[in-house]
């Protein structure tokens, strides 16, 4: 005949007869360090996260309407003649920042239609360019 369970949960607690220590003796209950612990979320806040990351991400605009003070920073280095090629809204702007400034780290910090030139290696501004989206460059 099988084995039976005892009636009472305390003597399910109660170590192991034999000497033996059992790993689920009464009073052994081991607990993490509470920099390990984690509270726990409560299941309506795990569902509502994704949807608020979501949310909270720039989200993209039609050309010529993007987000008030959303702005594209482009690191690039000036060709041999001064000039840096840009493109915006599908097309490819040449932008002259003057010979003096040949092969010179810059970067560029794109409005929506304004550009401005920035020297990495000093922080002055080397030219603000106006793009019109009808003119070629």
């Amino acid at each position: 005949m099988g084995r039976a369970l005892p009636p009472d949960a305390q003597a399910l607690a109660r170590p192991v007869a034999g000497g033996g220590r059992s790993r689920f003796a009464a009073g052994r209950v081991r607990r993490l360090p509470p920099g390990l612990q984690r509270a726990a979320a409560a299941p309506s806040d795990r569902a509502l996260q994704p949807a608020a990351v979501y949310a909270a991400r720039p989200k993209a605009h039609p050309a010529g309407r993007g987000a008030p003070g959303h702005f594209r920073l482009r690191y690039d280095t000036a060709d041999g003649k001064g000039a840096i090629t840009l493109g915006r809204a599908g097309r490819l702007h040449h932008l002259k920042i003057g010979a003096a400034h040949a092969r010179r780290r810059v970067l560029a910090i794109t409005d929506e239609q304004e550009v401005t030139v920035v020297a990495l290696d000093r922080g002055e501004v080397l030219s603000t360019h106006r793009i019109e989206p009808d003119k070629g460059y």
